[in-house]
């Protein structure tokens, strides 16, 4: 048409002047410009996407053009670009390959980063004497600090990189929080069926016992460095 623009950036053209259409109030009518153009573009589009397998669009945009029907100068020019979209001309042919293959992304940045993550857990433990053959039957509970270092890879450090890492951290060591701790040795109390009651993968109940059983709770879901545990009255530290 006359009144279309022109320019190198035109790609496509396709009937934009004097086409039949719906219009207002439930009639037809002849109408001109982009609004009767580009949704013949559109719907080609859709009908081309349905029926090839586009990888991306620099093959669907290679498909539209190599397939263009010239309408004006033979080869691509200002006024009309590759050429018209003329549909059937388009599910006549192959699929393409795709003429300008997208670079590999490039690999994230990454870095390796050490967090610690404080938790307070509360357990109670049967004291383990040498004076007697048997386990002292006391209970002892404590309120522990527990200090994890952890060591993480991730692209970039963040606020919400530290709290997911708390999270799991507490997660894994509910696993001790508020139950009674047994070993494995222990068959008495064992054989009482404790509620609350936790058998640990150890002999004995003891303190170095559970801080190692704590480390390696959390090793399921990061690499630990080191593990600290303080109840005031002795301070365990377990390191890999």
């Amino acid at each position: 048409s006359a009144f279309s623009s022109a320019g190198p950036e035109v790609d496509l053209a396709a009937g934009g002047e004097g086409v039949y259409s719906t219009h207002k109030n439930n009639t037809y009518a002849y109408l001109s410009g982009t609004s009767m153009a580009t949704p013949g573009v559109a719907g080609l589009v859709a009908l081309l996407v349905t029926a090839f397998n586009f990888q991306n669009n620099t093959q669907l945009e290679s498909h539209l053009e190599t397939y263009a029907t010239d309408v004006h100068t033979p080869g691509e020019d200002v006024r009309t670009g590759a050429g018209a979209v003329i549909a059937p001309k388009y599910f006549s042919q192959d699929e393409p390959d795709d003429p300008t293959p997208p670079p590999p992304p490039p690999p994230a940045p990454s870095g390796k980063y050490v967090l610690e993550v404080q938790y307070e857990v509360n357990f109670a433990h049967r004291v383990h004497t040498d004076e007697e053959n048997s386990v002292h039957r006391r209970v002892h509970g404590h309120t522990a600090d527990i200090l994890v270092v952890v060591e993480i890879s991730s692209p970039v450090l963040s606020d919400r990189l530290y709290s997911s890492v708390a999270n799991w951290v507490q997660i894994r060591l509910n696993h001790v929080q508020n139950f009674l701790l047994i070993g494995q040795g222990d068959s008495e109390l064992i054989s009482k069926a404790i509620p609350g009651a936790r058998i640990i993968p150890f002999p004995v109940a003891d303190m170095a016992s559970i801080a190692t059983y704590m480390r390696d709770l959390v090793s399921v879901n990061f690499k630990v460095l080191s593990l600290r545990m303080s109840t005031g009255q002795e301070t365990i530290i377990i390191t890999n």
